[in-house]
């Protein structure tokens, strides 16, 4: 259940942010430092999950600290993509997600960072956003802004999630 709310907000920012953006031609971003480790992690301890209409395949790593049924912090990268036959995996996007999370007057209330990175490293897309969820994690509001790719907050979010994805290892 709560795997596939934050799949469905994810592939919300990836439509919602893309319609929205302002013009930034990425083509000429250089790639984080480290962007092959990221992508050799995901290759090395990922996690596949099949594809299974609407969603795309994908390959995700996971850091969550703290008691899932207390306030924690959350640390998602996917790697989205289709199935070419049998072992055969094409990514066209990764997604990356940081979360703080909380109760308060018996709900979820989950403050995000939401990214939508090229397959090459660069920062296509940025969102803040929060959502309120039941205690049982139904969805009962999702708020996402849109934020420029420019911006220092934005990038110094992205660069520390890339360094933390940059040196994972598994628990």
């Amino acid at each position: 259940m709560i795997k596939f709310a934050l799949t469905s907000m994810v592939l919300m920012l990836a439509t919602t942010a893309r319609a929205s953006i302002p013009s930034y031609d990425w083509r000429n971003t250089p790639a984080p430092q480290g962007w092959s480790e990221v992508i050799a992690n995901l290759q090395n301890y990922g996690v596949f999950t099949p594809e299974n209409e609407p969603l795309p395949a994908t390959i995700a790593l996971a850091d969550i600290t703290g008691p899932q049924d207390a306030s924690h912090h959350r640390d998602y990268v996917n790697i989205w993509g289709t199935e070419n036959g049998p072992n055969k995996f094409k990514g066209d996007y990764l997604t990356v997600i940081s979360e703080d999370w909380r109760i308060e007057n018996g709900k979820w209330i989950v403050n995000q960072w939401l990214f939508r990175v090229s397959t090459e490293g660069q920062l296509l897309a940025a969102a803040k956003g929060s959502v309120v969820e039941t205690l049982e994690y139904q969805v009962l509001e999702s708020k996402q802004e849109v934020v420029s790719v420019n911006d220092p907050a934005v990038l110094t979010q992205f660069t520390k999630l890339i360094a933390k994805w940059r040196a994972f290892k598994p628990k």
